[in-house]
């Protein structure tokens, strides 16, 4: 079940999807390149194969790279994978789904989620203005990776993660830093260290059960 506030957004990446779907030249499992172009997810030059992880099969990997710090949504604001994979000795990431003016960005994980192989924390945030992350199906946050819901303290719109369907925070330490956490449906913190940050009047750090979702 979708909460009713995204199902037009969500509606919006499903129909990304299917189009991918279509056109399947377009999309793939991929590995971040040693050497990437820039730091941004949609260039396909940044991945080998040269194409892009957004499908609901899709599985993106991530090894040794003098490029850690990647920007998702930014030629797409609906992007979907079934899992990401930090392989051994992978170089410390930092994915963000970013605040790109007038545009609400979405990073859906559908499938497995995250496994961390890399012996090091990794980093997958949300930014300001609705940027927000998905955890559909099954899919773990992992452990060793940290989960931010970024904002700022102006009190524009939060950024948000969320849980859905049976979804799971795994180990992963989960932040609400001026944004706003939520687990859905069956969804589950597990084993995950939650933290809600204060801030100023109404926008500091939301955590929020609803449904039959639960704290661990």
């Amino acid at each position: 079940m979708i909460p009713t506030f995204f199902r037009p957004h969500l509606l919006a990446l499903f129909i990304s999807v299917a189009l991918l779907w279509v056109n399947p030249s377009f999309a793939g499992s991929a590995t971040w390149n040693l050497n990437p172009v820039d730091g941004n997810w949609n260039n396909a030059s940044n991945w080998t194969p040269n194409t892009i992880p957004n499908g609901t099969n899709d599985v993106a990997t991530f090894g040794i790279s003098n490029k850690t710090a990647i920007n998702v949504g930014i030629n797409d604001p609906t992007e979907t994978v079934s899992e990401i994979v930090f392989n051994p000795g992978a170089s410390p990431y930092t994915i963000t789904v970013p605040h790109v003016l007038d545009t609400v960005l979405y990073f859906a994980i559908t499938g497995a989620g995250i496994s961390n192989n890399s012996g090091t924390i990794q980093n997958l945030g949300a930014a300001d203005y609705f940027a927000t992350i998905f955890f559909t199906g099954e899919a773990s946050a992992g452990s060793d990776t940290a989960i931010l819901a970024g904002g700022r303290a102006t009190g524009t719109l939060p950024g948000q993660v969320e849980f859905l369907d049976d979804a799971t925070a795994g180990s992963a330490t989960v932040t609400a830093n001026h944004g706003v956490i939520m687990f859905n449906n069956h969804s589950t913190a597990a084993n995950a260290t939650l933290i809600a940050e204060a801030g100023p009047t109404n926008v500091g750090g939301e955590i929020e059960f609803r449904e039959n979702s639960m704290g661990d």
